[in-house]
């Protein structure tokens, strides 16, 4: 297994939000989360992104306990190993889309790469555009691109499609796929 959560629980004071969640993911596998509003669905993806700290359990990736890292660790592991698509975006709104996707490249300029990402979601005309002038859909593909460039070997997305107009079909090339395994592994 890539991705094992053992006896993963999380509260928040009296409330308790899960207990004994228990995950396991194969390499290039797609795991969905369904739950209703309010459920924990983002808390459990922070807890496995090591942004929010489970009350118990285990979390490990490729056989490393993720909650035993230090925070240089962590840190580490966000930077090079993990692509996060936040419900947010978590975009430099004042920054272009391509200074946007160079920092998940880790200041690398392959524009080239860039170009086929958001031509790939839809927005192939836009490396220079603003952040701030682009609608929540057209950020959320950007945001989409970003994970794309990044090419991490485990993605968590929380709610990817959320500001999208329309549902994605079979015919979009952005709507489900993760990067090819030429560009780096998905997980």
């Amino acid at each position: 297994m890539v991705l094992v959560v053992s006896s993963l629980k999380k509260s928040f004071g009296p409330r308790v939000l899960w207990e004994n969640i228990d995950l396991r993911a194969e390499r290039g596998t797609l795991t969905g989360l369904i739950g209703a509003s309010g459920s924990g669905k983002s808390t459990l993806l922070n807890c496995i992104g090591l942004l929010t700290a489970p009350d118990g359990g285990r979390i490990s990736f490729e056989g490393v306990e993720l909650l035993d890292m230090g925070s240089a660790r962590r840190r580490l592991f966000r930077r090079d190993t993990l692509g996060y698509l936040f419900q947010n975006y978590a975009l430099m709104e004042d920054a272009t889309v391509k200074e946007n996707l160079a920092v998940a490249m880790r200041g690398r300029k392959d524009t080239g790469r860039m170009r086929e990402a958001l031509e790939s979601v839809g927005l192939a005309d836009r490396l220079n555009t603003r952040v701030a002038t682009l609608s929540g859909g057209e950020q959320q593909r950007v945001a989409l691109a970003r994970i794309m460039v990044k090419a991490a070997k485990l993605i968590l997305a929380d709610e990817p499609t959320g500001a999208l107009r329309s549902p994605p079909t079979p015919e979009s090339s952005w709507g489900t796929s993760a990067p090819s395994p030429t560009k780096g592994p998905a997980s």
